[in-house]
């Protein structure tokens, strides 16, 4: 782990209080070694959510949800661990520095080009713009609501503005601003409304740009780059998931302006694809946020192919699929000039299995046509699993005519239910975070632990890789899995507090207890044997070593 690094996440610490952060959303009382209140990740009436000061932890002794200032970001936000250090560095006003390339000039640059577009926008020689929004229903508010800018009807204006500045044509080229032509380079967007695309944490990454007048294409998009992934960000989910998460459910779309239109009557948990080919990235964005997903693309042959393949990516992460049809093949920002409200096609609108049959239904008339259909309807629907699919069991015998003995011999031959299986127990999780903690917190107790000594007393995966983590040095793997190895040692420190001893007493009464229940959990395991097939003298060893050790 690179040492800057690690200390800009001490800079981020050491700036940032979590009684602060944790009290904006939270009501705290003081207690003897912090702040308890009420329990941000679940319904409580009696508190049983501390925060404690000294450590910079939080523990909730109901839900058993623990971590520091990064976890409870990243659980809050729903966010990974590098959004959550952006999210952090940009309110504690540190600069984070990238180490992929020349991110975080791009960055810059693109946060300067924007400046610019948007300043235009509102220039009084951006009237071309501002009276095509007009046009469409958009206002002065909507600039700065939604980054809107302005691209002027020339040929390098931006690049002029820029180099005169210090960017280099080649850093206008990189940050896909610019294009090189045979007689040089020229401004990539050109009389165009500028639709500035945000990343989940709300930092400019990339552009689109709409047509006002002339010809040429209506959109064109900011190319790929090392810093812009379309299939990686969704339009507007910076703005969009606190109400996804407050609604549970989601409406996607395909254009900027349609989820724009969704926002400004009142639907804030809109988002736009950036595009008709929807990923599995993004379906797992939205996934993040809330459960249900009403996708709403364009009624045309290509955008209801479009989304026939998009819902069952949506569906494959776990997601509640209804698919909006839009009367009078209009698309939402159409349709909400004229209604100005998107309830009812909310509400008409139909699940993933109903409505691929009402696509495929009217299409069966030829026997040959027919076999092909079938074969693809049920090739797609068997990804969604057994019960799914019997939700939902009338109804496909009915529209397709099979009988539902039938639907169920294909189903005991293609799909299956996926079997429960039972959770290896954890012998102590508290005491391997109470190791963990030790570790993570005396550099000097680090420097004398062999890390193939302590991963071996460790009985799980995580505390496995939290202890590890710990010894090398590799910091951001402890926030990997939602922050599950932070966690663990946040739970930990409540335990290590609560041992008498100066920190090598503590370590080895820990140790000795772990080892305890470590090996206890190999004899109960041994002893559940039957007694034909158990093996006696490694039961006897076992009770041998066991007893070294205290409980």
């Amino acid at each position: 782990m690179n040492n800057n690094y690690d200390e800009i996440k001490d800079s981020i610490r050491n700036t940032l209080r979590i009684e602060d952060i944790i009290g904006r959303q939270t009501r705290l009382r003081p207690t003897s070694r912090g702040y308890m209140g009420l329990c941000p990740f679940h319904d409580e009436h009696t508190p049983s959510f501390h925060v404690y000061t000294d450590t910079q932890s939080y523990h909730c002794f109901s839900c058993q949800a623990s971590g520091d200032i990064f976890t409870y970001v990243m659980a809050k936000e729903n966010m990974t661990f590098p959004e959550a250090m952006r999210y952090l560095a940009d309110m504690a006003g540190i600069k984070l520095p990238e180490y992929s390339g020349h991110t975080q000039p791009k960055r810059d640059i693109l946060t300067m080009a924007y400046d610019y577009y948007h300043g235009y926008l509102k220039s009084s020689a951006g009237s071309p713009a501002r009276d095509y929004m007009t046009s469409r229903g958009l206002d002065a508010h909507d600039i700065e609501t939604f980054s809107l800018g302005y691209a002027p009807q020339s040929w390098d204006a931006l690049t002029r503005y820029m180099t005169s500045r210090g960017v280099t044509h080649n850093e206008l080229i990189s940050s896909g601003l610019v294009i090189q032509g045979n007689r040089g380079p020229y401004d990539r967007f050109r009389g165009r409304l500028m639709f500035g695309i945000r990343d989940i944490t709300g930092r400019i990454i990339a552009f689109g740009g709409r047509l006002i007048d002339g010809e040429g294409a209506k959109y064109i998009n900011s190319p790929e780059s090392n810093i812009y992934h379309k299939r990686s960000n969704l339009y507007l989910l910076d703005k969009a998931r606190k109400f996804i998460r407050e609604k549970n459910r989601s409406i996607l779309v395909e254009g900027y302006m349609d989820a724009l239109r969704l926002h400004k009557c009142g639907y804030s948990e809109a988002v736009a694809s950036l595009g008709t080919s929807l990923t599995d990235e993004q379906a797992e964005l939205l996934s993040r946020f809330g459960d249900k997903c009403y996708i709403c693309y364009d009624s045309d042959s290509a955008g209801q192919n479009a989304t026939l393949k998009g819902m069952y990516i949506l569906a494959s992460h776990g997601l509640d699929v209804h698919v909006v049809s839009i009367p009078e093949g209009k698309d939402p920002d159409e349709y909400l000039c004229a209604h100005e409200s998107f309830d009812e096609p909310l509400r008409q609108a139909k699940p993933l299995i109903s409505h691929h049959l009402s696509m495929i239904v009217p299409k069966m008339t030829e026997p040959a046509g027919r076999r092909k259909m079938l074969q693809d309807f049920f090739a797609q629907i068997s990804s969604l699993g057994r019960i799914a699919i019997l939700d939902h069991k009338a109804e496909i015998c009915d529209a397709l005519n099979i009988r539902p003995m039938d639907l169920d011999s294909w189903l005991d031959r293609k799909t299956q239910d996926i079997p429960a299986q039972a959770s290896k127990p954890e012998p102590k999780p508290e005491l391997e975070g109470a190791l963990c903690a030790l570790l993570y917190h005396e550099p000097e107790l680090r420097r004398e632990i062999s890390l193939t000594d302590i991963v071996s007393v460790m009985s799980t995966d995580l505390a496995q890789r939290v202890a590890m983590a710990v010894i090398i040095g590799d910091s951001e793997a402890l926030y990997a899995d939602n922050g599950a190895g932070i966690g663990l040692i946040a739970r930990g420190e409540e335990l290590c507090a609560q041992i008498r001893g100066n920190v090598r007493e503590k370590w080895q009464k820990l140790l000795s207890s772990q080892k305890w229940h470590v090996l206890n959990r190999r004899i109960k395991e041994l002893e559940a044997v039957p007694a034909a097939q158990r093996d006696f003298v490694l039961l006897l060893e076992l009770k041998r070593q066991r007893s070294q050790y205290q409980k």
